[in-house]
C-alpha cells in the first residue's frame, strides 16, 4: 500500500453510553440535512410543474397558430420541441436537491457516522488497491473493480481499510462476479511467514484447491468447534499456519460471518503481515434513503458498529500472532525466509 501514514488515524472502541449520546446528535443532524433539501425538493416540483402546464400551453398555441395562420407547420413543432426543452429543464433543476441529498450524505454524514464509530475516516470512492488484491490468489478473474465508501483507520498497531467492493468480467459493469465488502489489514511488523487462505466458500475451496492452489497444502487442525467446522485451510507452510491459526481466529471469522448475515468469508495471510477479508454481502449499506423517509440513522448505526467491531475483534488476535511469531523467531532457531507466492493469479 503506498497511503499516506497520516490517513489512518487511531480507532478506539466507545463505550454504549457515549455512543447513545453522540448518535442523537447524528439523528438530528441527519435530519435536518433531509428535511432543509426535502422543503427545496418541494417547492421546485410545484414550480416544475407550473412551468410544464405553461409551457404545454404556449407550444399548443404556438403550433396552432402557425399551422392554421400561416401554414408553416414546420414553425409549430419547433414551438412544440422547444416547450418540451424548457420544460425538461426546469424539471432536471426541480430534481437537483435529489442529486445534492446524496451527495451531502456522503460528504457530510458518512465522515461524521466513520468519526462516531471510533475515529474511523470515510473517502467515499477510495478502496484497496488493486496491486494488492491481485497478490491474495482468492479473487475470481476479473477486468473492471469499483471501490467506493471506504474506512480507514488504525487500531493497536494496525492498519485498517473497509470498502464496499465490486468485481466485473469486463468493462460493462453488469452482473458483478463479486459484490461485497473487501477488508485488508496491515500490521506493523512482521506475524507470519507463509501464504495461506482460510475460506467458508465450499464452491471456492472445491474450485481452486486442486488448480489455482495446487502450491498450497491443507492445514490440519485438531478438533474445531461446530461452527467452526466450515472453514477450510491451505497454506504454503501448513505446518507453520497450523501454529499460529486456531480456534480462536477461526471463531472470529465465524462470528464476522452470521454479523455479515452468514456470507460465506475468506481470509488470506500473506506477505508477513497482511490479512485480506472478502465477504459476499450484496446489500448496499451506506447509501442515502429516500429524501422522503426518515434517516433511520441509530439502526443503521449500530448494524455499522457491530460490523467494524467484529473487524477490531479479528484484529485482537494478531495479539497471539505476535506472541507466537516472537517464539519462533527467537535466537534458538533460524529465521523464516520470505513465503513464494508465485501460485497466485
Amino acid at each position: 500500500m503506498k497511503e499516506k501514514q497520516t490517513i489512518f488515524d487511531p480507532v478506539e472502541r466507545m463505550n454504549d453510553a457515549r455512543f447513545d449520546a453522540e448518535i442523537d446528535k447524528l439523528i438530528a443532524f441527519a435530519e435536518e440535512l433531509r428535511m432543509s433539501l426535502m422543503r427545496q425538493h418541494r417547492a421546485r416540483s410545484g414550480v416544475a410543474t407550473a412551468s410544464f402546464i405553461f409551457f404545454v400551453l404556449i407550444g399548443s398555441i404556438g403550433f396552432g397558430y402557425f399551422l392554421l395562420f400561416e401554414g408553416r407547420a414546420d414553425i409549430g413543432m419547433m414551438c412544440v420541441m422547444l416547450a418540451i426543452v424548457f420544460s425538461y429543464m426546469v424539471h432536471m433543476w426541480s430534481e437537483k436537491p435529489l442529486t445534492a441529498y446524496k451527495m451531502q450524505y456522503k460528504l457530510q454524514f458518512m465522515p461524521k457516522l466513520a468519526r462516531l464509530l471510533g475515529g474511523l475516516r470515510f473517502f467515499p470512492s477510495r478502496g484497496i488497491g488493486r496491486g494488492i488484491l491481485e497478490k491474495t490468489g482468492v479473487l475470481p478473474k476479473f477486468e473492471t473493480y469499483r471501490a467506493e465508501d471506504c474506512f480507514m483507520g488504525k487500531y493497536k498497531g494496525v492498519k485498517v481499510i473497509f470498502s464496499e467492493a465490486r468485481l466485473y468480467q469486463s468493462k460493462k459493469e453488469v452482473a458483478p462476479l463479486f459484490d461485497g465488502i473487501f477488508v485488508l489489514l496491515e500490521a506493523s511488523s512482521d506475524l507470519f511467514d507463509s501464504h495461506t487462505i482460510i475460506s467458508s466458500d465450499h464452491h471456492m475451496t472445491q474450485a481452486y484447491a486442486s488448480k489455482r492452489w495446487k502450491n498450497l497444502s491443507p492445514v490440519q487442525f485438531e478438533k474445531l468447534p461446530d461452527d467452526c467446522a466450515a472453514f477450510k485451510a491451505y497454506s504454503s507452510a501448513p505446518e507453520s499456519a497450523a501454529s499460529i491459526l486456531g480456534e480462536t481466529f477461526l471463531k472470529e471469522l465465524s462470528e464476522a460471518s452470521v454479523v455479515f448475515k452468514n456470507a460465506p468469508i475468506t481470509a488470506v495471510l500473506f506477505r508477513k503481515k497482511y490479512v485480506f477479508m472478502m465477504i459476499p454481502y450484496a446489500h448496499d449499506m451506506f447509501e442515502a434513503s429516500d429524501i422522503h423517509i426518515p434517516v433511520k440513522t441509530r439502526q443503521h448505526a449500530q448494524q455499522c458498529r457491530k460490523e467494524i467491531d467484529q473487524i477490531l475483534e479479528i484484529i485482537d488476535v494478531f495479539d497471539i500472532f505476535k506472541e507466537k511469531a516472537i517464539a519462533e523467531n527467537s535466537p534458538e532457531q533460524d529465521a523464516s525466509d520470505s513465503p513464494d507466492t508465485s501460485n497466485d493469479e
